[in-house]
């Protein structure tokens, strides 16, 4: 519990004095109907009242990834994921790029691409069974 407080500390601190500062991905992983979801809905309302589904822009699956200057928050909460091992590879570079990187290339539907360096905090959501777990990207030192 202290972890995601502290967790939830950083990311309202980044959203506060307006800095991108690198915070890690939470990942939530429990049984069914635990209170996962309402994690996230509180989380939400603390950054700012906006979250968007972002696993669709992480990962690219459209050509677009405009998705992710709509909100401080990026969920990936019961999303259809792949569980691949190259899918999930790519996952986890989407989340080191996202998170970490000093700005991040955005192209929305019909615009160029521009360079930004927004304000993130990603929270994954999934439910214990192994199956959904092989969603999280493979740990290895470069992650």
């Amino acid at each position: 519990m202290h972890s995601v407080l502290g967790w939830l500390k950083a990311a309202r601190a980044n959203l506060v004095n307006q800095e991108r500062r690198p915070l890690p991905a939470l990942a939530m992983i429990g049984p069914r109907n635990c209170g996962k979801t309402l994690a996230i809905e509180i989380f939400r309302l603390a950054l700012g009242g906006y979250s968007v589904p972002a696993y669709g822009a992480l990962t690219n699956q459209n050509g677009f990834n405009g998705a992710l200057l709509d909100a401080e928050l990026l969920t990936v909460d019961d999303e259809v994921a792949g569980k691949d091992h190259r899918t999930r590879a790519r996952f986890g570079q989407a989340i080191k790029t996202t998170l970490f990187s000093s700005s991040i290339g955005v192209t929305r539907k019909h615009r160029e691409q521009i360079t930004v360096k927004p304000i993130h905090a990603l929270v994954i959501a999934l439910n214990e069974e192994p199956e959904n777990v092989m969603v999280l990207p493979p740990l290895d030192d470069s992650l």
